[in-house]
């Protein structure tokens, strides 16, 4: 009886590493597409990552939106802002489980600090809070 008590055990810590690693991949792999999307100034590409409504900064402006009007505002201001890169500086994970990343967005007029900031929701970081800046 202790055999089958130990390997149930053993088989349930196994099954609770993989759905762990598993998360971890999916939500590694969403975060770089989010940066991706920074990288390559895709508005349409950043905005699959906002939730439902989103507080987007933009310079001194600043406002919460509906997922698709954030993605139109972020397009005119890629638009006005001709991309050129995204350096990632740092990301983090809070206690409570926020993500965050912080970086540099190299546009054709400046680099600007950038912000986001969400929680993992079905194994996606999906953003909260956008912020581009001075």
């Amino acid at each position: 009886m202790k055999t089958s008590l130990f390997s149930t055990s053993i088989m349930k810590q196994i099954l609770t590493l993989l759905v762990v690693f598993f998360a971890y991949t999916a939500y590694s792999q969403n975060t770089e597409a989010l940066i991706s999307g920074l990288k390559n100034g895709s508005a349409a590409a950043v905005a699959k990552h906002f939730e439902a409504n989103i507080e987007l900064t933009l310079g001194k402006n600043s406002s919460a939106y509906s997922k698709q009007q954030a993605e139109a505002v972020l397009r005119n201001y890629f638009t006005k802002n001709s991309v050129k890169g995204f350096e990632l500086k740092h990301q983090g994970t809070s206690p409570e489980g926020s993500k965050y990343l912080v970086g540099t967005l190299q546009t054709a007029n400046g680099n600007f600090n950038t912000y986001a900031y969400g929680k993992a929701a079905n194994g996606m970081f999906l953003v909260r809070e956008l912020r581009i800046e001075e």
